[in-house]
């Protein structure tokens, strides 16, 4: 059977994936964990014995809460149809043309401009894609100089939290919904994700780029997996089908992300013995740099400074003393706005703690997303909250293959992100705007599934 009595993709071929994600999810974060401690950089790790065991019990809360979730009693889920589909669409498009409006206007934003000088802005993307380092410092200022001058000032920027909650659920939904959209649908969708990719290429960043291109890649993905099941006899290999194309999507991103790093020019600057990232130079003797050739030094420093410099934050706050922040402390953006207009809580962090007292600032440099955690639960209260994440990955990834709910597909891809960026920082939640979003897309998947027990997974 490949359906239940609901018409959901059924469980019994499911079986041979259910702990793919988990796999992939705890490779990657032990292949970090020993990029940290062979890697390039000189990081001091102060309490050893402590922040390994914790990086231990952090997987296995992680895995734990996976396995107990993917082994759970399946949910009786809506039946989604095309009527369900239907609706959401009509609601869908209409979003999307008035996106495309305030994607323009936050790019005037971005760039500064206090009115619509459309010449002026084709300028400056044009520059920037052709120099991203210069469009990435030209963003910089403006964010430094703040949004009060542009284009809808301050009153904007309070109206771009709200529409934060819409905005990237709508593409990663019309990304879902791609091949059942009529042609000038797909049209509108093309030039919202076209202006994401467009603008953040011109300014240097990857975070814009990296969104757009996982969505791609994970709805893909479920898409061949539910064909594959539903055509088990007859499909070809799972694993055949999509590891070209996730292999080509990694390859890119990665060559993105090392141009990006090139473009801002401080690597360029690698060979310099006062080279260093937070005060912390490169480990000239590191076996990775007897191991690669000389050309892939550039790409082997900017990975390794992006995935373990978090590692290095998170062993700083071993050494500092915790202050409760009751939920408040999670976000960097949250606390800022807190802070702003209430009460000045930045200081009880351990990012700002560490700051003051190792100089590893809090700004610029990472902490991990473990840290941030512990702002609000302490370092062993991040367990608890990594067993919950675990948990949450698995059932959506369980829902994303054997229902047609969008919902789910959605929170799946959040909580990949927020897997990912463990060692990094908390990104899900880490700005307003994609806090805004993951919260409407969790309480669109409540809304549209149902607690009700009907079976066990084999």
């Amino acid at each position: 059977m490949i359906q239940d009595e609901n018409g959901n993709l059924c469980i019994d071929r499911f079986e041979k994936y259910k702990y793919l994600p988990i796999k992939i999810i705890v490779s990657y974060l032990l292949f970090t964990i020993i990029l940290y401690t062979i890697g390039v950089f000189e990081w001091k790790t102060y309490s050893p014995v402590l922040f390994y065991s914790l990086q231990g019990l952090y997987i296995v809360a992680l895995g734990s809460g996976y396995y107990i979730g993917i082994n759970s009693k399946k949910r009786k889920l809506v039946v989604w149809n095309e009527k369900f589909n239907t609706k959401l669409i009509t609601i869908i498009i209409p979003i999307l043309l008035i996106d495309i409006f305030i994607l323009l206007i936050n790019m005037f934003r971005e760039y500064g401009y206090g009115n619509f000088d459309f010449i002026g802005l084709f300028n400056d993307i044009k520059f920037g894609l052709g120099n991203m380092g210069a469009g990435y410092e030209a963003r910089y200022q403006q964010q430094l100089e703040g949004g009060s001058r542009v284009i809808g000032g301050s009153l904007f920027s309070a109206f771009n939290i709200i529409w934060g909650f819409l905005e990237l659920n709508v593409i990663l939904l019309s990304i879902i919904y791609f091949k059942k959209f009529k042609k000038w649908q797909k049209v509108l969708a093309s030039i919202c994700c076209f202006e994401i990719v467009i603008f953040f290429v011109s300014v240097g960043t990857n975070i814009g780029v990296f969104r757009i291109v996982l969505g791609i890649l994970v709805f893909f993905v479920f898409r061949v997996m539910q064909q594959h099941l539903k055509n088990y006899d007859k499909s070809k290999s799972f694993f055949r089908k999509i590891i070209p194309i996730v292999s080509i999507a990694i390859i890119i991103s990665v060559v993105y992300f090392v141009s990006t790093m090139r473009s801002r020019g401080g690597i360029l600057y690698w060979e310099q013995s006062d080279y260093n990232v937070g005060g912390v130079g490169l480990n000239r003797e590191s076996i990775l740099f007897k191991i690669f050739p000389e050309f892939m030094y550039i790409p082997l420093i900017s990975l390794s400074s992006y995935l373990t410099q978090g590692y290095y934050g998170f062993a700083l706050s071993l050494e500092v003393p915790w202050t409760p922040m009751f939920g408040a402390g999670c976000s960097l953006q949250f606390v800022d706005q807190i802070s702003e207009l209430f009460v000045d809580i930045g200081k009880y962090t351990y990012q700002y703690k560490i700051e003051q007292q190792f100089g590893w600032d809090s700004r610029i440099q990472w902490a991990s997303a473990y840290t941030w955690i512990a702002n609000d639960v302490g370092h062993w209260g991040v367990i608890i909250i990594l067993f919950a994440i675990g948990y949450l990955f698995a059932i959506t990834y369980r829902e994303s293959v054997c229902s047609e709910n969008p919902f789910s597909k959605m929170m799946f891809y959040y909580l990949l992100i927020t897997c990912i960026f463990l060692p990094c920082n908390f990104q899900i939640i880490q700005s307003l705007y994609t806090l805004a979003a993951f919260i409407f897309c969790f309480v669109a998947w409540l809304l549209t599934t149902k607690r009700i027990k009907i079976g066990k997974i084999k």
